[in-house]
């Protein structure tokens, strides 16, 4: 996988929904979401909650790389592990 600087490769795809960010999708290897904010404060709190939610082992999207510093801001992350699978009502834990 290329390293994540926060540019927007050739071939992403622009998924933006809201109307303080900017996100694309890049498929490779190892596809991921990179995100550009208009605020580097929600920079900053995303990859610090992405951070914390690994730390804890909690099922969410790796941060892969993030700069709240940067012109835009930004952050990219990419698939995290899937929870584990819950089961039946009434049925023991695997």
């Amino acid at each position: 996988m290329a390293v994540i600087d926060g540019r927007v490769p050739d071939g992403a795809q622009e998924i933006t929904t809201g109307q303080a960010n900017r996100v694309w999708h890049i498929e490779g290897p190892v596809p991921y979401v990179l995100k550009h904010y208009s605020d580097p404060a929600r920079a900053a709190n995303e990859a610090a909650a992405l951070a914390l939610l690994a730390q804890h082992q909690a099922p969410a999207p790796k941060l892969l790389g993030a700069d709240p510093q940067a012109t835009p801001a930004w952050g990219g992350a990419g698939r995290g592990a899937a929870p584990p699978p819950r089961p039946a009502p009434g049925q023991p834990p695997r």
